[in-house]
């Protein structure tokens, strides 16, 4: 995989330092006679990282239908040396089935008769195109689920992969990735699972199950599929929903922990926000299967839970630095997804006033969503109703 930009320091650090000055042990206060402390730098290299990053699913097909120059005032925000300049990004390559929730509906590019229709989601190639242009040098292809004919039920949610269209899945995610990339998006990792344990039964987002005994084939034929279409992108596998759920699931199909598949990296989702113990077994996993482990995904903590709201003070993003921390120096993580939607439906899309990038949907005074993204709204709240 190609070396990529590393986040600027001073980002790291005030992520980093804000985290340890909440969460950290007390300092011991020191008398007049204690001596000063003093702090040697070692000129060892510490750990890398591959990225910092968001993905763009949904917001991006909502951002898409703003101006062009209010869209690219949020890739500047996101991506730009201006703004956070996040160096990943992760595209949602949509399976184009049936489910509840257009607002989370993925279109895709197979057509029922077998062709590709390289005309769909273009909001969402717009801002892939916006991050590829703005130099972001980590660019991730994910799959929520498979095209309807691939899955048990023939619809995008509530279904499983189905052993048997294990590879022309694989080939469908290679024929995407090879088509973007010879367009200027080159990717660097695909990932053909999201929290595979779960079919999404609700319906309000793509979704299947992928069972253990199918990961390990799937995650080869993903690679053979990938170089066959000539691409260097590698897999990244399985994002499971929890940190836990990784840890007990691997044996079935990683190599070097029982298994057979290869990856190119590991990659789990913080949904338990594990503890120091769990977090600590990430890194021996990622040591013993001789791979990198991503975060590459976690959400809107709200008093205590992950769920839809937002606290107007600090606390969110408290919690966010002092999992960044927590989960890059216990975890031995090398990348970190900030959240799964840095940004989220606009206020006023027809107007395309305010670009209310934040987690939500807000009509009059009404709102609905996740209000704690990267990027703020820069309108006011507007007054309670009576």
């Amino acid at each position: 995989m190609p070396v990529p930009r590393r986040p600027s320091l001073s980002a790291i650090l005030a992520l980093v330092v804000s985290g340890f000055v909440l969460f950290g042990d007390p300092p011991q206060l020191a008398d007049s006679a204690s001596p000063p402390p003093t702090a040697t730098a070692s000129a060892s290299p510490g750990a890398a990282f591959d990225g910092f990053g968001a993905s763009g699913a949904w917001w991006a097909r909502d951002t898409g239908r703003l101006p062009d120059a209010t869209r690219a005032r949020i890739a500047d925000l996101l991506f730009s040396r201006s703004g956070l300049r996040l160096s990943m990004y992760r595209y949602n390559i949509g399976g184009g089935g049936q489910i509840a929730s257009r607002a989370r509906y993925a279109p895709g590019y197979l057509r029922p008769d077998g062709t590709y229709n390289w005309s769909a989601d273009a909001y969402g190639r717009d801002m892939l195109q916006r991050a590829a242009s703005l130099g972001v040098p980590q660019l991730v292809a994910f799959a929520n689920a498979a095209p309807p004919a691939f899955t048990t039920n023939g619809r995008g949610c509530a279904g499983s992969l189905r052993p048997d269209r294990v590879a022309q899945y694989a080939s469908y995610l290679a024929h995407v990735v090879s088509h973007l990339s010879a367009s200027g998006t080159r990717f660097s990792l695909e990932s053909p699972m999201n929290e595979p344990d779960s079919a999404f039964s609700t319906c309000t987002q793509e979704g299947m199950i992928v069972p253990v005994s199918l990961r390990a084939p799937l995650v080869s034929a993903v690679q053979a599929a990938l170089s066959r279409h000539g691409s260097s992108a590698g897999v990244l596998a399985d994002e499971s929903g929890t940190a836990g759920r990784l840890l007990s699931e691997t044996t079935g199909w990683l190599s070097g922990v029982g298994g057979t598949a290869q990856p190119n990296a590991l990659a789990y989702h913080a949904y338990d926000d594990p503890d120091d113990a769990r977090l600590q077994s990430i890194q021996g996993l990622a040591a013993d299967a001789g791979r990198p482990a991503y975060m590459s995904e976690v959400c809107c903590m709200v008093r205590g839970q992950f769920r839809r709201g937002f606290h107007p003070r600090m606390r969110g993003a408290l919690w966010m630095a002092h999992a960044i921390w927590r989960n890059l120096a216990l975890g031995g993580a090398t990348s970190f997804a900030v959240l799964w939607a840095p940004a989220g439906q606009p206020s006023s899309i027809a107007a395309g006033v305010g670009i209310a990038v934040a987690f939500g949907l807000r009509v009059g005074s009404i709102r609905l969503g996740w209000r704690t993204g990267a990027l703020a709204p820069d309108t006011p709240e507007p007054p309670p109703s009576r």
